[in-house]
């Protein structure tokens, strides 16, 4: 599962990216930015989490992730709402605010992976420490 883990922040690093290189700030295109930035963080936890599919409502997701240990639940609250006003009530959002809930998006999906990461050492650690029984 370590090594599973460690090949997964390639495919949204590589999408986040992307998405940047698209120039949608600015080109005045904020909303579309934040409504793809934020489809970047909610595929990656459907990708991590198996309840947290990517059809679901903001609402029913976080609702699926509040008792993972490795998501920040506060934080992906924040950034879906404040996205869910700027994709579905067309609330205009100043190229600043696009660009922090990019950045939020990117900086939540580093927090579940590094979360990961500590989660597979520590149980790797555990496994290690288990005593072994002997024939006798």
């Amino acid at each position: 599962m370590a090594a599973e883990i460690l090949k997964e922040p390639a495919y949204p690093e590589s999408e986040f990216e992307r998405i940047e290189r698209l120039g949608l700030v600015e080109a005045g295109e904020r909303g579309r930015y934040v409504a793809l930035m934020v489809e970047v963080l909610r595929t990656y936890l459907a990708r991590r989490i198996p309840e947290a599919h990517q059809s679901l409502t903001t609402s029913e997701l976080l609702i699926s992730v509040r008792e993972s240990p490795t998501v920040p639940v506060n934080r992906v609250a924040l950034v879906l709402a404040d996205a869910d006003l700027v994709k579905f009530a067309r609330r205009a959002t100043t190229a600043e605010r696009a660009r922090e809930l990019g950045t939020e998006a990117r900086g939540i999906v580093g927090a579940v992976h590094a979360a990961e990461l500590r989660a597979a050492e520590e149980a790797k650690q555990a496994t290690a420490e288990v005593p072994t029984e002997r024939a006798a």
